[in-house]
């Protein structure tokens, strides 16, 4: 099968020698076809965007890890009528909280660009 580009290839546009093209690829499938594309041109850069799709599982399985039907959202009216009478806030607890998962979702990000400049 011969395409223009990778972009037609991937968009489904065309081929060459009429013959249809797999409907259904696996991200792995898409890497490697990538990857060897223009004899392995844009290698490196396919490479690259597994880590970060790595990352992006990295980070999905944090977001999942509370699913709402274990840890229902609570009367924020009540907590704040418990936090107020112990004198804290809940905007005080709601900023370290997001705090600590901005600060985690930082290192995670920094650790990946890190290894990429180490290859």
């Amino acid at each position: 099968m011969i395409y223009k580009t990778f972009k037609e290839w991937a968009a489904g546009l065309w081929l060459e020698d009429g013959e249809p093209r797999k409907q259904a690829y696996t991200r792995d499938e898409l890497l490697l076809i990538e990857m060897g594309w223009n004899y392995g041109k844009d290698a490196g850069a396919a490479a690259e965007r597994e880590k970060y799709y790595e990352l992006l599982e990295e980070i999905k399985v944090w977001r999942e890890a509370y699913p709402l039907s274990i840890f229902p959202e609570p009367d924020w009216e009540k907590v704040r009528d418990a936090l107020t009478m112990n004198g804290l806030t809940l905007d005080a607890i709601s900023a370290s909280n997001l705090r600590h998962a901005a600060n985690r979702f930082y290192e995670m990000l920094d650790e990946t660009i890190r290894a990429r400049g180490q290859e």
